[in-house]
C-alpha cells in the first residue's frame, strides 16, 4: 500500500457501527471512557514498549492507540495509523472472518478471540501475524472499543510454507523412488528391462534420468536365442 487511507474512505458513515449490533457509537459515556485510558504510569509503559502490538481500536475499526511494537508490525507510524481502520492493511481473504468475529464479541457469543491474519505492510508487502482481541465494555455494559494484541509471526508462516513445499517435493521424490527402488532385471543385449509382470519394456533411458536404482545384468529370452543363432556359430560352441 502506497497510501494513507483515511477512515471515512472505509466508513464513510460516521455513525455506523461495522459490528453492526445497532449500538450507536455516543452512547458510551466520555466519563466511561476516559476511566479506561486511564494515565496510570505501569499501564503506559507496558503499552508503549511492549514486546508484541498493542492496539486499542473502536468499534469502527479505526486505531484509537498504537505502540511502537505495532507501528513496526505494518511499518506505518503512529500518526498514520490513527487515521485509518484495521479495515485498510487487512488482507481481503482475511477480513470478513475478522469482522465476523467482532460482532460475535460484540453480541456476546464470545469474549474473545484469536486468528492468524496478514496486513498489509506499509511497503505492500504482506505481514502474517498472530491477533488475539478482547472487547471493553463500560460500567453499563455498553461495548467501547477492544483491546488487540498484535505478534508478528511472519518468519514462522514463511517457515512452514517452505516446509510444505519440502514435503511436497520429498513426497513426490518418495512416490518416484517407491516406484523405482530396488534391483531392476536389464537385459544387457538388447537393454530392456523386466517389470514386475515379467514384461519387458525400454526404459532404461527413463530410469537412469528419474531415478537412482540399480541394474542386475541378464539376458532375456529373444537376446538369449538372437545369440544362439547369430554368435555361437561363429564361436564354434555348442550348447
Amino acid at each position: 500500500m502506497s497510501k494513507s487511507i483515511v477512515a471515512d474512505e472505509i466508513c464513510p458513515d460516521a455513525q455506523t457501527d461495522i459490528t453492526t449490533a445497532g449500538i450507536p457509537l455516543d452512547h458510551a459515556s466520555l466519563e466511561d471512557t476516559t476511566f479506561y485510558f486511564s494515565n496510570d504510569a505501569l499501564f503506559q509503559s507496558a503499552f508503549t514498549y511492549g514486546p508484541i502490538g498493542i492496539a486499542l481500536v473502536g468499534l469502527q475499526g479505526q486505531w484509537l492507540k498504537v505502540n511502537r511494537s505495532m507501528c513496526q508490525i505494518v511499518g506505518y507510524n503512529e500518526d498514520e495509523l490513527l487515521r485509518i481502520t484495521f479495515q485498510a492493511i487487512t488482507h481481503p481473504d482475511d477480513l470478513d472472518v475478522d469482522l465476523e468475529n467482532t460482532r460475535n464479541v460484540v453480541s456476546g457469543k464470545s469474549k474473545t478471540y484469536q486468528m492468524e491474519k496478514r496486513y498489509f505492510h506499509k511497503s505492500g508487502r504482506i505481514v502474517w501475524v498472530l491477533l488475539s482481541v478482547s472487547l471493553v465494555r463500560s460500567r453499563s455494559g455498553t461495548p467501547l472499543f477492544f483491546i488487540a494484541q498484535i505478534q508478528n509471526i511472519d518468519d514462522r508462516k514463511r517457515m512452514e510454507q517452505e516446509l510444505i513445499a519440502r514435503n511436497e517435493e520429498l513426497s513426490a521424490a518418495l512416490h518416484q523412488v517407491k516406484e523405482l527402488q530396488g534391483i531392476v532385471p536389464i537385459c544387457m543385449y538388447c537393454k530392456n528391462i523386466r517389470d514386475d509382470e515379467n514384461y519387458w519394456h525400454k526404459v532404461e533411458a527413463y530410469i537412469t534420468d528419474h531415478s537412482k536404482a540399480k541394474f542386475s545384468h541378464c539376458v532375456c529370452p529373444e537376446c538369449m536365442e538372437k545369440f544362439k543363432r547369430d554368435l555361437l556359430p561363429q564361436l564354434n560352441v555348442k550348447i
